[in-house]
């Protein structure tokens, strides 16, 4: 319970028996129990709230997925080919800048050599 051992416990009890009393003791345990309950019941309804909220937003996003226009596929043809055409000119670059440092570093050398 919270942490606390058996001897714990028990030196929260002399201790709230000598500063509440005999008397009030029981009605102050009674209180404490209502708002440990109301706590609990309180805390549930937060989780609750927070999980449906959690569930329709899920719904909803599966909803929205499905009813979206799918691209037509002249459409989805036509972003295709240029994505092609983009790497295929980022390779074609690349293949040319490495070529040239091939060139150069050959001119090197034998301009060492």
């Amino acid at each position: 319970m919270f942490g606390l051992g058996f001897s714990e416990i028990i030196v929260v009890c002399i201790i709230a028996l000598i500063f509440i009393g005999p008397k009030q003791l029981p009605e102050v345990a009674k209180a404490i129990a209502r708002f440990l309950n109301e706590l609990k019941r309180a805390s549930e309804e937060v989780s609750k709230s927070i999980y449906s909220k959690d569930e329709r937003q899920y719904s909803e996003d599966e909803h929205n997925k499905f009813s979206q226009p799918q691209p037509q596929p002249q459409q989805q043809a036509s972003q295709d080919e240029h994505q092609l055409s983009t790497i295929n000119s980022k390779a074609t670059s690349q293949i040319e800048f490495e070529s040239e440092a091939k060139k150069e570093n050959l001119k090197k050398e034998e301009n060492n050599g």
